[in-house]
């Protein structure tokens, strides 16, 4: 599986793509930028910004959201594989975390986590498997809207994944390294993730990162 992370038209898109496996990883920042500025307002919308809760963001997924759920991934196809509703159905079935994400009473975008000891079989997935075992979350994807930037929604996403992994030692996932996306290697850096290891050809290579809980300078070893 390959990972290629683009900052366009205020998305970010980490896009994985393997041998038999066509699932797609969208981490997604406010503005197509580095993290979410959240300094003044977006005169434009007249939005303030401000830092969002986790528990004012997330809630789990259900089987209503599915048409909107699509619809994110459809928006950005482009950038993203196609997934039907079967395909989501087979990833909620083994995601120990799918959420969607709110702002102003709407659907803003959604996130999936794996837990060890599934049966998704990406090849980044089962690296960390075998790296670590049982002491790790996989943050597989995430999608937040254009439309919802400056918002400090990816910050609260992550924030809450990074707290639910501290049980199980790490969050996980990787980040497009040949080409590079300085931008989001930056992002993640500056979250405390390390590298552990590279995957994948010259041109189609990755960082396979860590945030251990605390961050510890072993993982990045």
């Amino acid at each position: 599986m390959r990972t290629l992370l683009n900052f366009v038209g205020g998305v970010g898109v980490e896009k994985h793509r393997g041998a038999g496996d066509d699932r797609t990883v969208a981490a997604v920042t406010p503005g197509g930028y580095a993290g979410p500025d959240l300094r003044g307002s977006d005169k434009r919308h007249g939005w303030q910004t401000r830092l969002m809760e986790a528990h004012d963001v997330l809630r789990p997924m259900t089987d209503a959201d599915v048409p909107r759920v699509l619809q994110l991934n459809a928006d950005h196809v482009q950038l993203l594989s196609p997934m039907d509703d079967g395909h989501l159905a087979r990833l909620r079935g083994w995601a120990a975390r799918a959420d969607v994400i709110q702002c102003d009473g709407e659907t803003a975008g959604f996130v999936l986590v794996f837990g060890p000891g599934t049966d998704y079989d990406s090849e980044n997935y089962l690296w960390f498997t075998e790296r670590f075992g049982d002491r790790f979350d996989y943050l597989d994807r995430i999608v937040i809207d254009a439309r919802f930037r400056r918002r400090g929604l990816a910050s609260a996403v992550y924030d809450a994944v990074e707290a639910a992994a501290a049980a199980r030692g790490r969050l996980v996932l990787e980040v497009n390294l040949d080409p590079p996306n300085e931008p989001s290697l930056a992002f993640h850096r500056r979250r405390g993730f390390e590298e552990v290891g590279q995957l994948g050809p010259a041109g189609h290579r990755v960082s396979l990162m860590a945030r251990s809980s605390p961050p510890k300078a072993g993982d990045g070893a």
